[in-house]
């Protein structure tokens, strides 16, 4: 059961992650933080 909103998501975090550096994975933050996310 693959809902059409998950897709949808993807593409809008794919979307903020190019405009704004900001991740929708439930804990949004600048890109100074994404570095600390990619370590974890």
């Amino acid at each position: 059961m693959t809902e059409p909103h998950v897709a949808v998501l993807s593409q809008v975090q794919q979307f903020l992650d190019r405009q704004h550096g900001l991740y929708i994975d439930g804990r949004p933050g600048p890109a100074q933080s994404e570095k600390r996310f990619g370590d974890l």
